[in-house]
C-alpha cells in the first residue's frame, strides 16, 4: 500500500514509516489521528467495503474511493505535485510499431527539477531522502485515440496525444490486458509483446517517489503515456515491399468514391505519377529521384531568400493595417512557394522553429537525401556491372523484420543472372546485390542462389530468385527475422525467414573448441595432469575444419566476382596450409611410433624441422593479417555511418571473426610449442 501509486497518499498520511521503511513490516506509529479517524469514519458508512478490505481483498478496495471523497489536510502532510514526466522508447520503430515476437525498452524520464529546483546541493539532499517506484500497464488503445490515428495523426503527434490522455484522462483506460508491478529505482521496463497480441495499445508507465520519514512529504504518482501498434512480422514486412503498391490501390479506391471531379483529377495526376515507378528499373529510379530533389533545393532556396528579404525589411510577419499576414504575402508572391512552405510547417512547427530555421533545416534534410541518393546510384551501377551481360536485371524492394525488437529495415536490392547461368539450355542462377547500405567489402553486399534447372523461363527465373533469397536469409547481417520480398517489374514476391546455416554453427564450434583447447592446455601446463593427445587430436579438427571454411570462403568471393588479394585472402590461404599441416603432423606422428626404419626417422625429423620453421613464420603472419583485418573492417564499417544496430550488428561479426582465428592461432601456437621442444629434446639426446 505504500507505493502502490492509488494508495500511496493516504497511507503515508496515516502512519509513520521510520527512516528507513520496510516494504513487508507493518508501520511504527500513527502521523495523522485526524485522516486516520476520518478512514474509520468512512468504513463505517461503507460497511460492504470495509467487510471486502477484512476478508483479505485488499486494502486498496477501501482507500480508493476514499480519496475521492476525503481531501487530506494541507497541515497533516506536505503533498507535492507529481514530476513532469514522459515515456520514450529506444528500439520501436519511427511509426511505433512492434511486433508479436519482440521485446521492447521503454524509459519513465521525470523532471526532478521541476519539483525541487536545479540546485545542486538541496537537489542532492532530496534525492538522498527518495525511493522511487516504477509500474507499468498496459491498455488497449481508447476509441478516441485510436480515431485520432486513423485520420492521420502523425507518429509523434500520437505520443504527446497518449501521453496528455494518461495524464488527464486515466479513469477512462479501461481494465489493463498486461501488468508489471513496482521496482525500486529501475526506470526502464522490457515489454514482452508476445502477451499483448496484434492492436493498438496505450503504455502507462508510473513513477510513485517514497520520501523518508524525515521529510514528512507524500508526492503524487507521475503518470505518463506511450503508444503501441504491434503487429505480426510478416504483415509489417509486407507494409515496407508493398508500399507504393499500397499506395496506387489506395488512391484507386479513393478516385473511384469521389464525386466531385477536380478531386478525381487531382487524384488521377497522384495516381499517374506513382504508377510508372512500378516498372521502372532502380537505376532510372534514383536518377529521376536525384533530379527531382535537386529541383525541389533549388525552389526551397528560393524561399529562403525570400524569407530572409523579409527579415532585412523588417516587415511583420504578423500584418498590420498596411500589411497582409505573411502567410497572405507569400501566397500572391508564389503558389508553389506557398504550398513548399505549408509541407515544411508540418514537419517542423512554428513553436519550435523559427521561418528561417525551419526552411534551413528542411533544405539539410534534402541535401542529405541528394547524397544518400548518388550514393545510391553509385553501388547501383557498380552493381549492374557485375552480371551476366545482355541478360535482364530486377529492382527488388523488401523489408526484415527483426524478431527480437520488431525494427523494421526496408531493403533495396538488384537481382539479376549470374555469370555462370545459361538460360538458354535451362539453367537458371540468380546473383541479388543488397545496395539498401554500403557494406565494407562489396562481399558482403552479393548473395548468390543455386543453380536450378527449368523448363521455362518463368518458373526457372522464380526458382532461382527464392534459391538467392534463401541465401540471403542466412547469410545477412541485419540480424535474425522474417523478410518480405518484391520485383515491381514482373511480380514476383515472397518471404522466408532467416536462419543459421550448418556452416555458420561450424564456424561457432572451431572457435569454441579452440577455446576449449586453450582452457585444456593452460590445465596442463599449471598442472600437468592431462595427456596432450586429446589436445592434438582436437588440434588437428580444428585446423581442417577451419581449412575447409577458407576454401569454402575463397569459392565463395570468386563466385561473387569479389576475389582480391588482401588480408582476408592471406589468412584464407593461411588456413588452408595450416590444416594440411596439422593434419601431416598427426601423419608424422603416427608413422614415428609404428615404424623401425632408421633412414626413415631421419626423413621424418627433417620434415619436423621444416614444419617448425613454417609453424613460425604462420603464427607471426596470423598475428598481423588478424590485426590487419580487423582494423581494415572496424575503419569500413566506421566510415559508413550507418544506423547504430547494423553498425553493432556488422562490428559483431568482425569481433567473432577475430576470436575464431584467433583461436585457430592458439591451437597453432600450442602446436608449435610442443613441437619445438620435442625438436630440441631429440636433438640433445643425439637422437
Amino acid at each position: 500500500l505504500q507505493i502502490n501509486p492509488v494508495t500511496q497518499l493516504a497511507y503515508r498520511s496515516i502512519w509513520s514509516l521510520g527512516n528507513k521503511p520496510v516494504l513487508n513490516m507493518p508501520p511504527n506509529s500513527i502521523k495523522s489521528i485526524t485522516t486516520a479517524m476520518a478512514l474509520l469514519r468512512f468504513g463505517t458508512e461503507h460497511p460492504d467495503l470495509a467487510m471486502e478490505v477484512i476478508s483479505g481483498k485488499g486494502g486498496i478496495i477501501i482507500i480508493e474511493p476514499f480519496l475521492n471523497e476525503y481531501e487530506i489536510p494541507e497541515n497533516e502532510v506536505k503533498i507535492l505535485d507529481p514530476y513532469p514526466s514522459f515515456i520514450v522508447a529506444p528500439d520501436l520503430n519511427p511509426d511505433n510499431s512492434t511486433v508479436t515476437t519482440a521485446k521492447n525498452a521503454f524509459r519513465h524520464i521525470t523532471h526532478f527539477q521541476d519539483i525541487h529546483g536545479a540546485g545542486l546541493v538541496h537537489g542532492t539532499t532530496v534525492a538522498m531522502q527518495i525511493t522511487m517506484y516504477y509500474s507499468w500497464q498496459v491498455f488497449n488503445m481508447p476509441s478516441a485515440l485510436k480515431k485520432m490515428k486513423e485520420t492521420g495523426a502523425s507518429p509523434e503527434n500520437m505520443v504527446s496525444l497518449s501521453n496528455e490522455f494518461v495524464k488527464n484522462s486515466p479513469q477512462n483506460l479501461g481494465q489493463p490486458v498486461d501488468t508489471y508491478k513496482p521496482e525500486k529505482k529501475d526506470r526502464e521496463r522490457k515489454i514482452n509483446m508476445s502477451m499483448l497480441g496484434i492492436g493498438d495499445f496505450i503504455l502507462m508507465g508510473t513513477a510513485a517517489p517514497v520520501y523518508t520519514n524525515q521529510m514528512q512529504t507524500v508526492q503524487k504518482p507521475s503518470n505518463a503515456g506511450y503508444p503501441i501498434s504491434v503487429f505480426n512480422a510478416k504483415d509489417l514486412a509486407e507494409m515496407s515491399a508493398f508500399s507504393n503498391l499500397d499506395a496506387i490501390n489506395k488512391l484507386k479506391a479513393q478516385r473511384d468514391a469521389a464525386t466531385d471531379t477536380k478531386v478525381k483529377e487531382a487524384i488521377e495526376k497522384e495516381i499517374a505519377e506513382l504508377e510508372p515507378r512500378e516498372g521502372k528499373d532502380l537505376l532510372a529510379l534514383t536518377t529521376e529521384d536525384i533530379s527531382k530533389t535537386k529541383i525541389v533545393i533549388g525552389y526551397a532556396e528560393e524561399l529562403r531568400n525570400y524569407i530572409s528579404e523579409e527579415y532585412r525589411k523588417n516587415v511583420s510577419f504578423y500584418g498590420n493595417k498596411t500589411t497582409d499576414p505573411f502567410n497572405v504575402r507569400l501566397e500572391k508572391k508564389n503558389v508553389l512557394w506557398f504550398e513548399l512552405y505549408k509541407m515544411i510547417r508540418r514537419g517542423y512547427p512554428e513553436r519550435k522553429y523559427s521561418h528561417l530555421e525551419a526552411v534551413d533545416e528542411y533544405i539539410k534534410g534534402l541535401r542529405q537525401q541528394e547524397k544518400d541518393l548518388g550514393e545510391l546510384k553509385g553501388r547501383t551501377s557498380d552493381a549492374y556491372d557485375s552480371f551476366k551481360p545482355g541478360a535482364p536485371v530486377y529492382r527488388v524492394v523488401g523489408g526484415l523484420v527483426k524478431e527480437d525488437d520488431g525494427n523494421l529495415v526496408p531493403l533495396i536490392l538488384i537481382a539479376g543472372y549470374h555469370p555462370d547461368a545459361d538460360p538458354d539450355n535451362g539453367k537458371y542462377k540468380i546473383k541479388l546485390v543488397d545496395v539498401t547500405f554500403k557494406a565494407p567489402k562489396k562481399k558482403d553486399m552479393i548473395y548468390v542462389g543455386d543453380e536450378v534447372e527449368a523448363g521455362s523461363k518463368a518458373s526457372g527465373e522464380r526458382a532461382a530468385i527464392d534459391e538467392a533469397f534463401d541465401t540471403f536469409a542466412h547469410k545477412h547481417q541485419y540480424g535474425k527475422g522474417m523478410i518480405v520480398y518484391r520485383l515491381p517489374g514482373v511480380g514476383y514476391s515472397g518471404s522466408i525467414n532467416s536462419y543459421t546455416s550448418i556452416i555458420t554453427y561450424l564456424e561457432y564450434a572451431i572457435a569454441a573448441i579452440g577455446l576449449a583447447i586453450l582452457i585444456a592446455g593452460a590445465i596442463i601446463v599449471t598442472f600437468g595432469t592431462a595427456t596432450p593427445a586429446i589436445i592434438t587430436a582436437l588440434g588437428v579438427l580444428v585446423g581442417v575444419a577451419g581449412a575447409i571454411i577458407s576454401i569454402r570462403n575463397l569459392r565463395e568471393r570468386h563466385e561473387k566476382g569479389v576475389l582480391e588479394w588482401d588480408s582476408e585472402t592471406a589468412l584464407d590461404i593461411i588456413n588452408i596450409i595450416a590444416g594440411a599441416v596439422a593434419a601431416g603432423g598427426a601423419i608424422t606422428k603416427t608413422v614415428q611410433v609404428v615404424s623401425r626404419s632408421v633412414n626413415l626417422l631421419v626423413a621424418i625429423e627433417r620434415a619436423k624441422g621444416l614444419m617448425i620453421v613454417y609453424d613460425a613464420v604462420n603464427i607471426a603472419a596470423n598475428v598481423y593479417l588478424i590485426h590487419a583485418k580487423v582494423g581494415e573492417d572496424t575503419a569500413a564499417i566506421k566510415k559508413l555511418n550507418l544506423p547504430k544496430p547494423e553498425e553493432d550488428e556488422l562490428l559483431g561479426q568482425v569481433t567473432f571473426d577475430a576470436i575464431q582465428q584467433g583461436a585457430m592461432l592458439v591451437v597453432s601456437g600450442y602446436s608449435y610449442a610442443r613441437g619445438l621442444q620435442s625438436h630440441y629434446q631429440s636433438k640433445l639426446s643425439g637422437t
